[in-house]
């Protein structure tokens, strides 16, 4: 051994964990209204647009578990306006992964470029979350998301 450490890359982008799911709906203030009264969820974030009073439409609701003192993550469901998303359709947008760190999004974006999937959206970052992410068409239509996250980019 001359003293040159090697470092061996992973072969394929690490997932970390399931991260949320985003839903297409008719009716975002009433489907929250059913996730916290069934399952505690609470909103992160209420997206509307400027000037963002009571009469503005929503445009998106990010929301988490409910843990009182105990810190959680910014968001496991999106909804989005399904008049706005795929077609008007109501129902799955998309389902996100964590992935181990920066590198492993980067990786799976190559990847999947190579393999000719269809790019929706990225790689960037969302403003809410933090999150560095990337969207990807799967060849039986729903998207998928790889995302990070972006205040801890280097694991």
């Amino acid at each position: 051994m001359t003293g040159v450490q090697t470092c061996a890359l992973p072969i394929y982008p690490r997932i970390k964990r399931y991260g949320h799911y985003g839903i297409n709906s008719n009716d975002i203030p009433g489907a929250l209204e059913w996730y916290h009264a069934h399952l505690g969820i609470i909103a992160s974030d209420i997206l509307k647009p400027p000037p963002a009073d009571e009469t503005a439409p929503i445009m998106g609701i990010f929301a988490r578990l409910d843990r009182g003192e105990k810190p959680s993550d910014h968001h496991c469901i999106f909804w989005l306006p399904a008049g706005m998303q795929s077609g008007g359709k109501t129902g799955l947008n998309h389902v996100s992964y964590e992935m181990v760190n920066l590198d492993d999004v980067f990786m799976g974006h190559e990847i999947l470029e190579k393999k000719g999937y269809e790019l929706e959206w990225g790689i960037g970052r969302h403003y809410q979350g933090s999150q560095i992410f990337d969207y990807w068409r799967s060849p039986f239509m729903p998207t998928h998301e790889h995302q990070t996250a972006g205040d801890r980019c280097a694991n």
